[in-house]
This record gives C-alpha cells, structure tokens and sequence, in this order.
C-alpha cells in the first residue's frame, strides 16, 4: 500500500468516526478530553504515590512529570516539522469534517499530544503500581482519552496511533531512568488492591460526572 492509499485510508477511516455523533456524545467526549475535568482523579492517584512510597515518591513524581512535559514538547515539534494539517483544516474536507461545537483546534495535527500523553501516562504508572487490574483501567481510560480526538474531527487515526507509540516509548525511556535511580536502589514495593481500588473509584465518579453533566446539556438544559 502506498503512501496516497494510506492518507486515503486514514481520512475516511476519520470520517466514519466523526460522523457517528450524538447530543449526549458531543457533550460527553469534548468533556471527557479536558484536562480540569480529571484534576480530582489526578489528586487521588498523588495521594496514593506519597502515602506508599514516602520519600521516593518526590522522585517518582518529578520523572512522572517530566514524562508528560517530554511527550507533550516532543509532540509539538513534530506538529511544526511535519506540519500535516488537521483534518478540520485540511481543504479536501471541508464539508465533511463536523468540528464539534465550531472547535477546530489547532493548524497542525501529526501527531497527537493527547494520545501521547495518556499512554505515557498510562505505561509509567501501570509500570510501578505492577497490577493488571490497573494497567487494564488505566490503558481503557487513555484509549477512550485518545479516540475522543477521532470523534471529535481534530485528529487521524494515523495521528493517534503515532502519538500512542511516542508516548510508550518516552514513558518506557523514563521509567527505566527511575527503575534504575531510585527504585532499585528501595525495598521493592507493592500497592495495595485498597489503594488501588481508590483509584478506580475517582476516575468512575469522574465519568459518571462528565456522563451527568452531558445529559443536562443535551437533554434538559
């Protein structure tokens, strides 16, 4: 397959996401790819870090950080070197592309800074917490964070799955140098199926609130 068949394949599979749309969903996933609306979730997950790795949590916090701000970074000089653009300014779609709410995002699309972030978010945690329950979550919350770009008209599959694998390979860089650095040099440490399930909870009552919320805004409000 050439590289026009690939472009082809990726605008039309981009069409068929974002043309499946609904008040409720429109509502739900512009929502849903926010970043306040998880502050709450993010606040849970810290206070587990410091209550289970004490000390070493300044350090796993600081290289969890610097893991979000590399893929981010990295992510926006991508956008500027290859300057695809999104396909809610690309020419050949107009009229076809439906931006949710008029938001069009920016000029630039290739690659996905959402996607790179949630699964970099997702690999580095699930990494040290070392629990399949979790890893499972965490991984189901970053594809739903991914494939709300889709819906949404601001990104190609193609966009996504290269920030995906961007935000994996930082994430795996990242982990390593804290694997390596602090903890191998702690008592290893497991957090507990309490602490986890913690978790779990504030990110459901975080969708059941973006789920309340966008039903008052399609339907009642």
């Amino acid at each position: 397959m050439d590289i026009q068949a690939l472009i082809k394949l990726d605008q039309q599979l981009l069409l068929w996401f974002n043309n499946h749309q609904t008040d409720f969903l429109n509502h739900f996933f512009s929502l849903y790819t926010g970043k306040v609306e998880w502050i709450f979730a993010a606040a849970v997950i810290v206070f587990i870090l410091i209550k289970n790795y004490k000390k070493e949590s300044i350090w796993i916090l600081v290289l969890l950080v610097l893991t979000v701000v590399l893929t981010d970074q990295i992510s926006n000089v991508i956008k500027y070197t290859v300057a695809r653009p999104r396909p809610t300014h690309e020419p050949l779609l107009q009229g076809l592309v439906k931006p949710v709410f008029g938001n069009l995002a920016g000029k630039y699309g290739f690659l996905s800074a959402h996607a790179a972030n949630s699964f970099a978010f997702a690999l580095f945690t699930t990494l040290l917490f070392k629990n399949r329950i979790y890893g499972v979550v965490i991984f189901l919350w970053a594809a739903l964070n991914a494939y709300t770009r889709m819906y949404l008209g601001v990104h190609y599959p193609g966009d996504i799955l290269a920030g995906s694998l961007l935000g994996l390979m930082v994430a795996s860089f990242t982990f390593g140098l804290l694997d390596k650095i602090v903890l191998k040099k702690s008592v290893d440490k497991k957090v507990s199926r309490l602490d986890l399930s913690f978790i779990y909870i504030a990110l459901g009552l975080t969708v059941l609130a973006l789920a309340f919320i966008s039903i008052l805004r399609a339907y009642v409000i």
